[in-house]
C-alpha cells in the first residue's frame, strides 16, 4: 500500500470533487508485475559480462539476422568489434576513428545483439560481486544513520 504525505493529502482535498478520497492505494499484482519487469530489465542491462570472442559475436549477428528481417552488416560490425576487443566504446569514441553518427549507429547495432557500453568488462579488470541482497539488507538494517528516525 502506498502512503501519501501531507502535501498530497492537501492536494487531494482541494482537487477531488467527491468529498471522499482514500489516502492509500492497493498495489495490484498486475502493477507489481509491470514494475518488476521494468526493474529486472534495468538490472540486466548493467550486468557485467566478459567480452565475447569474434566467433560468438558473428553467431549473435547471424541469429539476429535470421530472426529479424532488417539485416545487420556482419562484416562491418566484426571490423568495429576488432577495435572493441582491444579497447572500449568510450576509447573508440574519444579516438574519433568514426564520426559521431557512425559510432552511435554501431552502438545501437551492438545493443540489438546484447552487447552494450554498460555490460562488458575491459580486459585486465576483474569484478567480483555477490548477486544476492545480503549486503544491502544488512547495511539497511544495521546502519544507525539510516534507522535512527524509524524508532
Amino acid at each position: 500500500m502506498l502512503q501519501v504525505n501531507k502535501e498530497t493529502e492537501n492536494f487531494n482535498k482541494t482537487t477531488v470533487k467527491s468529498g471522499h478520497y482514500e489516502n492509500r492505494a492497493l498495489f495490484s499484482k498486475e502493477l507489481f508485475k509491470v514494475c518488476s519487469n521494468i526493474f529486472l530489465d534495468f538490472v540486466q542491462e548493467f550486468q557485467v559480462k566478459e567480452k565475447p570472442n569474434r566467433a560468438r559475436v558473428a553467431e549473435l549477428i547471424d541469429d539476429y539476422n535470421q530472426r529479424i528481417g532488417n539485416k545487420l552488416p556482419k562484416s562491418a560490425m566484426l571490423k568495429f568489434y576488432s577495435l572493441l576487443e582491444r579497447s572500449s566504446f568510450d576509447k573508440i569514441r574519444n579516438e574519433n576513428i568514426y564520426s559521431k553518427a557512425t559510432f552511435y549507429r554501431y552502438v545501437s547495432r551492438f545493443k540489438l545483439i546484447g552487447i552494450t557500453q554498460k555490460n562488458i568488462v575491459p580486459e585486465g579488470i576483474q569484478i567480483v560481486a555477490k548477486t544476492d541482497l545480503e549486503n544491502y539488507y544488512s547495511h539497511l538494517l544495521y546502519n544507525k544513520k539510516l534507522t535512527k528516525n524509524l524508532y
